[in-house]
């Protein structure tokens, strides 16, 4: 099948850049680390969902890995679409999180009846403490596989569950110095057991992409080091687990933004006062939100992002006080 049967849509520049590369420095089946660094919504779950498939081989199946519940709720739908082209339609699709299904470990089973997807508590063979990553193809929230490497009740059933897919982690930056140790302990015993990792991010430093690379090498080529390499915004590298040889390829994104950005000052204090229960600050900063839509009327479309919940709520009455009722 091709990634078009696939996805249903061609592939961009970073998708055909794996499709056209990937195969010359990974082998199926084997240890390695692939890393991608793209802009977001540039079709990154996309490419991670295809290159995961090639790397795995037949054998194994696909563990997407998540921050957060909203974000995995919605990668879901995407995922069981590329699962019911890509996939026997035997093999089930497990969403995982602390809300899913019934019960603080429980899980969502897809199927298709005929006119969609249909979300239904999955069996009882795969409820309960990490049994959802028994599936063939999981989504999940991160903590879902940072718990494999605690000391927790049943963290052997996860990893065994676990260690059988593909693991692909979206947002790899995304997370707290804590949660990054337990990420490097999980990509040092998954390169250990030679599974391969795809790590997706469109803000990951480079220093941490190489820390997260290491960590993996640790397990998988114990006492090897991690040789220098740079690597590349856009694009992605790939470290083979047996050798530590990196690949980087730079691609480039073929989309230019332009942005014009005017600076406007909010005079007077951001503390309230006994006569005004709205800062001065927030107030003027409701007046420029309501000048723009009496320049753009109907047409326009305003985001007001301020830095604490107290001003956020006093814009909002000083908002309500400027904009007419509709």
């Amino acid at each position: 099948m091709t990634f078009f049967d696939w996805f249903r849509f061609e592939p961009n520049t970073l998708q055909k850049s794996l499709l056209d590369l990937l195969h010359g420095c990974a082998v199926p089946g084997r240890a390695g680390l692939l890393v991608l660094m793209w802009p977001t919504g540039s079709g990154k779950t996309e490419g991670g969902l295809w290159a995961a498939r090639w790397l795995g081989g037949p054998r194994m199946g696909v563990h997407l890995a998540l921050p957060s519940v909203a974000t995995t709720d919605s990668a879901f739908r995407r995922v069981w679409r590329w699962a019911r082209r890509a996939l026997a339609a035997s093999s089930p699709v497990t969403l995982a999180h602390s809300r899913a299904g019934r019960g603080p470990q429980g899980a969502l089973l897809s199927h298709d009846d005929g006119d969609g997807l249909v979300l239904a508590p999955a069996p009882e063979f795969l409820q309960g403490r990490g049994r959802p990553a028994l599936a063939g193809v999981t989504v999940s929230t991160i903590d879902q596989v940072l718990l494999a490497v605690l000391r927790v009740r049943h963290n052997v059933l996860r990893m065994g569950g676990l260690t059988r897919k593909v693991l692909v982690v979206d947002e790899c930056h995304a997370y707290y110095p804590y949660m990054q140790s337990l990420l490097r302990t999980v990509l040092a015993w998954w390169g250990a057991l030679g599974v391969p990792v795809v790590l997706m991010s469109a803000t990951l430093p480079r220093s941490l992409a190489r820390s997260l690379a290491a960590a993996y090498l640790s397990g998988s080529a114990p006492g090897l080091r991690l040789p220098e390499f740079l690597p590349a915004y856009p694009g992605w590298f790939h470290v083979d687990g047996l050798t530590g040889h990196p690949t980087v390829e730079a691609v480039a994104t073929g989309r230019k933004r332009l942005l014009a950005v005017r600076l406007v000052g909010l005079p007077g204090s951001p503390r309230a006062t006994r006569r005004d229960a709205v800062p001065a600050c927030d107030r003027a900063r409701a007046r420029v939100v309501s000048q723009l839509f009496e320049r753009g009327r109907q047409r326009l479309f305003v985001l007001t992002v301020c830095n604490t919940v107290a001003s956020a709520q006093n814009t909002v009455l000083a908002l309500k006080a400027f904009l007419p009722r509709d």
